[in-house]
Order: C-alpha cells, then structure tokens, then sequence
C-alpha cells in the first residue's frame, strides 16, 4: 500500500521573529513543501530515505508502542535528527493527549522536498509537521494540525536545539489556499485572512545565501530578548490579543495590512509584480 503526505513551507507577511514572544503574525503557506511518499510493509522497521541528502534512518516499529524511538540503523548526514525529534515529540503529545497508540506497520518513507534549504521557506518546519502528520494517521492518536504544529516546534526546540517560535509549524499546519494565516501566538487564537494580490503577485527570491539557525546567534538572540522582558511580565509583555484597541481588531488590522500591501505593489516600477 502507498500513500502520499504533504506539509507545504511557509511565506511571512507580518510579525518577523515575534512569535517567541507572543505576538502577532501574518504567515501564508505556499505551493511548495516536503512531500512524503510512504510504502507500507510487513517488517519490522520504519526506514526514511531522502532525495535531496545521503543516508537513511531507520527504527524498530514495535519500540513505538512503548513510547520509544529505538534507531536500528542510521548513516544521514543530520537530517535524520528533525525525523528523530519529531516521533519522539508525537509519541510525548500522544501521551500527555491520553491517546493510546495503534501498531504501526513497517514503513517505507520517502522523503522529497522542492524547498531550499537554508533560504527562510521553512523546510524544517515543513519536515517535521510532515512526519507528525504521518505518525499521527498510522499510530491513530487523532491530535489534529495544532497538535501537529506543537509537536513540529517542540522537536526543534527540544531535539534539535533550535528555540524556534511556533509562526513556521502553525502555517504548515493550518495552510489554506488563498489566505494567509492571522495568528496570536500567545493564545493561539487565528483566523484566516483571504488573501489573492492579483493583478500582483508576491515574488520570492532566493540568494543563494544559505543559514541555519541550528549553527548561528539566533538561539543568543532570543536570550537577550527574554532577559529584556524579564523585569515586568505584565508591564514590558502585555499579552497579545484580538483587540489592540478598542477601534481595531485582530482582523481589521490583518485587512489593513494586506492593503497596505497591495498599495506599496501598485507604487512600484514593475505594475506586475512586489518582492516579498
């Protein structure tokens, strides 16, 4: 048997490294993402292949049903470790559910990603909503997509190492065509915002210019963030919520800025086009 996954990666139109501190964001999902191709089998083990990177991870099956990860073999080069981070965070959020966990069959993964890597589209935030996905239907826990995206950013926080917000993992979550996604990542309250800048279209380039927040200040960045809101929680981070005012709602706000938008795309050079 086969089946077909996808996670999509993700654009941002409002709120840059915001949500790790409550606030609001405006991302929209793309057409382009990791897809996951799964062929079931009757043995004993769950193999991940990559097209796009050497090596393979593969564990044992039935260690699952009592909450471990038990790797059988693994030759990746580091990708392996976003696959690993995410099962052993579904089988936590499974369990802190109450979910029981279904036999998994063996299973073929493979995993094939149209996303650059490094080039701020997501792809690891893409990756590991995917295997949560995946894991959530064979294992029959029924978490959903805010689940999904829990569990995409805790394995980055947890296993990874990265102190990544939760903007990446709720937009391949909770992607829809032709709206971008308005969140509070403080309460995790959102909406979607339809969203068709035609005549224009949002263009996204790419550099070339490859970063990891793995291997980069960014996790030191977000520690002088915290100590700058560390005097007064209630005075120096309010907590964030649909009414900014009491004039303007989350929604008129999200509206206002895609006019915004699409205002500055129609002053440009170019009439077709606005970089994003």
């Amino acid at each position: 048997m086969k089946r077909i996954f996808f996670a999509p990666g993700r654009i941002n139109l409002i709120g840059e490294h915001t949500d790790t501190t409550g606030g609001l964001v405006m991302p929209a999902a793309i057409d382009a993402g990791t897809t996951g191709v799964v062929n079931v089998h009757n043995g004993e083990t769950i193999t991940f292949v990559s097209r796009s990177f050497p090596g393979r991870l593969q564990i044992d099956r039935r260690a699952l049903k009592h909450g471990e990860v038990r790797v059988v073999d693994r030759s990746d080069d580091g990708w392996g470790e976003y696959v690993r981070g995410a099962i052993i965070a579904w089988l936590e959020v499974a369990s802190a559910a109450g979910r029981p966990i279904a036999d998994l069959p063996g299973m073929n993964v493979e995993l094939v990603s149209d996303l650059p890597v490094g080039a701020g589209l997501s792809s690891s935030a893409s990756l590991t909503v995917l295997i949560a996905l995946i894991f959530d239907t064979f294992g029959q826990t029924a978490l959903g997509p805010e689940h999904w995206a829990k569990i995409g950013q805790r394995s980055e926080n947890e296993t990874v190492g990265v102190a990544c917000g939760l903007m990446d993992h709720f937009a391949a979550s909770y992607g829809k065509q032709n709206h971008a996604l308005f969140l509070d990542t403080h309460t995790l309250a959102y909406e979607w915002i339809p969203f068709s800048p035609e005549p224009y279209v949002l263009v996204v380039i790419d550099s070339g210019k490859r970063r990891s927040l793995r291997h980069s200040a960014y996790n030191d960045r977000l520690n002088e963030v915290e100590q700058a809101l560390s005097g007064s929680v209630d005075t120096a981070r309010p907590s964030p919520t649909w009414e900014r005012s009491g004039q303007r709602n989350g929604r008129r706000f999200a509206l206002s800025c895609l006019r915004a938008l699409r205002f500055a795309a129609s002053t440009t050079s170019s009439p077709k086009t606005t970089a994003c």
